[in-house]
């Protein structure tokens, strides 16, 4: 029931009803209510009083939540959070609980512990998370290099060339003082040698020379002797009236090698010797970042579980070898052949439409067909493909162009499998 007492019956006057209407403009505004409440109006109305009271307390709560948030705004987590009542500020004190545990996670990858994963800050999880992968990715390709590293310091062999300044005259040649000092009485070396061996030195001198600079960095290749080599050069003091071009070489042949090799291993399936997934994704990736023409088709052969299951697993793997042979026969060779699942493939041809690849995939399908006429597998070879042309307007991630080729290749294997229902 209303309060009927005589306090609550008093009249409003204009005056307190300016004045509260006053304190409501403020509050919607945000204005502040400093001069308001420095000549307050005596409210005599109960109701008005009480209206009078949560205004001011909504005005303090409002106050205490900006100072917060703007704190929080400026990278302040030692602020202290609001009064428990401030019932305004509920979501941000959630904020503020999940930043503070977020800097403690970036503060422990700092530290080195990449261990370390959010899942309750959505879009600021997923950065966090895959910052943290990518984190972990860079140290793994680290620890490769510093074993290259360790391998190059195992094998180095330093050579070093002294070229003139102004003249070009080679002052100094450390391998031919080797060679004068270990093979006395040894044959010349034939006239082609020396003609590039001074080619290989000539080329040294030039580079600084006419690049006009102090010091250079590079990696070269020697005909002579067919190495390579990570040269150092820089200008320096020979006698005091002569400046000179000091070319430090490390023969890193060996070290060129390994790197090769392991490239090749890191970018093929092991059973199979093509392509693997990793390379496909990271080529296709490089093509729509280049924004060249090109057009890749998801492979996906019929019944390789059939096989295995029915026949043997040496029966599976001949299947796939095989297929992998016709594919090969029935290419350019101008292409990327890749192995991405257990039976899935994906074709990546560059400079080619989506016409001339289905015509390049009906070759193959012919050549299958050949190829189950000698009957030489007790079931037959068959494949699905999906082919899916770069669009720039469409394609930005690789991953996302791959599998719209591999739902393509989905569609044909599933009429496949209707049609054989009917049957």
């Amino acid at each position: 029931m209303p309060d009927r007492s005589e306090d609550a019956m008093v009249l409003i006057s204009k005056k307190e009803l300016v004045y509260i209407s006053k304190l409501v403009e403020n509050l919607k505004t945000a204005k502040p209510m400093d001069y308001l409440l420095a000549d307050p109006v005596e409210i005599k109305n109960s109701y008005l009083q009480d209206v009078q009271k949560n205004i001011l307390i909504l005005n303090e709560y409002t106050k205490e939540l900006s100072a917060y948030s703007l704190a929080i705004a400026h990278g302040d987590l030692d602020v202290e959070f609001p009064t428990k009542h401030n019932y305004l500020s509920g979501g941000l004190k959630e904020l503020h609980s999940n930043l503070l545990h977020l800097s403690w996670k970036v503060n422990q990858v700092s530290e080195g512990n990449f261990n370390q994963k959010i899942d309750f800050m959505g879009q600021i999880s997923d950065s966090f998370n895959n910052m943290i992968r990518g984190l972990i990715e860079r140290d793994a390709r680290i620890e490769e290099l510093i074993l290259i590293i360790d391998v190059i310091n195992q094998y180095t062999n330093i050579n070093m060339y002294v070229h003139d300044q102004e003249s070009g005259q080679l002052l100094y040649d450390e391998e031919e003082r080797k060679s004068k000092k270990d093979n006395k009485g040894a044959a010349p070396e034939d006239e082609n040698t020396l003609a590039l061996k001074k080619e290989f030195a000539d080329m040294l001198y030039k580079k600084m020379k006419e690049e006009d600079i102090s010091s250079s960095e590079w990696d070269v290749f020697s005909e002579y002797n067919d190495k390579w080599y990570h040269v150092y050069s820089l200008l320096s003091k020979w006698t005091d009236d002569k400046r000179a071009y000091f070319h430090i070489l490390v023969d890193i042949s060996n070290q060129k090698m390994l790197i090769e090799n392991l490239e090749f291993q890191v970018s093929r399936d092991q059973m199979t010797g093509i392509y693997n997934h990793k390379f496909a994704v990271n080529t296709v990736q490089k093509f729509i970042s280049t924004q060249n023409p090109f057009t890749i088709c998801f492979i996906d052969l019929d019944g390789l579980k059939t096989a295995n299951d029915v026949h043997g697993h040496q029966w599976g793997d001949k299947y796939l070898l095989k297929f992998i042979e016709i594919v090969n026969a029935s290419t350019r060779n101008k292409e990327y052949f890749c192995r991405v699942g257990g039976d899935e493939f994906i074709l990546i041809f560059p400079e080619v439409g989506p016409g001339d690849m289905l015509n390049i995939v009906n070759r193959i399908s012919d050549n299958v067909a050949v190829f189950n006429q000698t009957h030489e597998f007790p079931f037959k070879v068959s494949f699905s493909f999906g082919i899916e042309a770069f669009d720039k307007n469409i394609h930005t991630d690789a991953k996302a162009m791959m599998t719209m080729a591999d739902n393509k290749m989905y569609i044909l294997k599933r009429g496949k499998y209707i049609n054989f229902k009917k049957i």
